[in-house]
């Protein structure tokens, strides 16, 4: 890192530990080349043809941890990065999709 982002990123958490070590356990738990991994091992229906698995996983991520309130408001923020429709990561979301 450089010298000046060592310095903010010794002052958070100095100031607030737990936030940086959630904030470094999520960003290695989310991460997208991790996830699509474990869905090509785990899962024979997924296609990652329209909707990648680890863009999803972002959107509902984004909801549960509350940094958007709806799924909605999710794609709205990131829909230039989908390049798909809202009715497609609907799709996705579905049950019988999800579930695999």
């Amino acid at each position: 890192m450089a010298p000046a982002l060592d310095e903010v990123v010794q002052r958070f958490a100095e100031q607030s530990p737990v936030a940086v070590m959630a904030r470094a356990a999520l960003g290695h738990a989310l991460d997208p080349q991790a996830i699509n991994a474990l869905l090509e091992r785990a899962s024979q229906r997924h296609s990652t043809r329209a909707l990648l698995f680890p863009s999803v996983v972002g959107l509902m991520a984004a909801v549960v941890a509350r940094g958007r309130p709806a799924v909605n408001a999710a794609y709205r923020a990131r829909a230039e990065t989908l390049c798909v429709s809202l009715e497609a990561a609907y799709a996705k979301l579905d049950p019988g999709v999800a579930a695999v």
